[in-house]
């Protein structure tokens, strides 16, 4: 739905009339109460769904990981704990991330650890280090963890994942990026109602209300704005 997609979505009729308030407050207290009080989860191995099917030996460890199905943001530490890695942090700016592996597991379940994951911790803001700690276990997963099966004998495994493309795919998986899309328009709602007021029939391509929904899931999810802004063009325009 990307950028025709999602100005459609933005542009809804929703959005240009004022939000309604109940009258009621006690009934909307006592709703909204009730609605904080339960937390819901997903399994991981469902959220990464397409990870799993191409990397089947991942199930054994993602299915022990729970993901509250309201968060806006991947728990990085989460999800390093249960691909058995330890997230530790350094001061030294001339490496984003370095891992290394243990000569043998240490622990058991969830606190089992087979590599470390050293992480640059200075001048770094919390999206980017969310972004390295995402290329960390990406690179873990597809160069160095024992329970990946050798890929020499699938191709198309080998050419469809690098890096990059599957530290996105951890950091933001589709579900994530529209849930965090849709948040950020509820949240923005009169800003980008004033700023369709200015800009209205007056541009060819309104970016400025692309950029707003961009700059808050961004936010919600804590990853950098480009990466959300790919990502929105990816899963909402197949981009």
């Amino acid at each position: 739905m990307g950028k025709n997609h999602l100005h459609k979505i933005i542009d809804a009729p929703y959005l240009l009339e004022e939000k309604s308030v109940m009258s009621d407050e006690k009934q909307t207290t006592e709703a909204t109460e009730s609605e904080s009080s339960i937390t819901n989860y997903v399994n991981a191995v469902y959220v990464y769904g397409e990870i799993v099917s191409d990397f089947p030996q991942l199930r054994t460890y993602l299915q022990h990981l729970r993901i509250p199905t309201e968060s806006t943001f991947t728990d990085t530490i989460g999800l390093a704990h249960a691909l058995q890695v330890r997230i530790s942090y350094s001061r030294e700016p001339k490496v984003d991330y370095s891992l290394y592996r243990l000569k043998e597991v240490v622990g058991e379940g969830m606190h089992a650890v087979a590599a470390t994951l050293v992480v640059r911790d200075h001048h770094v803001t919390y999206p980017e280090q969310a972004w390295l700690i995402a290329q960390g276990l990406a690179t873990y997963i597809l160069n160095i963890a024992a329970y990946v099966p050798d890929f020499s004998q699938n191709q198309s495994t080998m050419t469809k994942w690098r890096v990059e493309n599957l530290a996105i795919a951890l950091l933001l998986p589709n579900t994530l990026v529209e849930y965090t899309v849709g948040i950020a328009m509820d949240i923005e709602h009169d800003l980008l109602v004033q700023a369709a007021k200015y800009n209205e029939g007056r541009v060819i391509f309104d970016a400025v209300k692309l950029g707003i929904v961009d700059a808050a899931a961004a936010r919600l999810a804590n990853v950098p704005e480009w990466l959300m802004h790919e990502r929105i063009n990816r899963v909402f325009d197949g981009e």
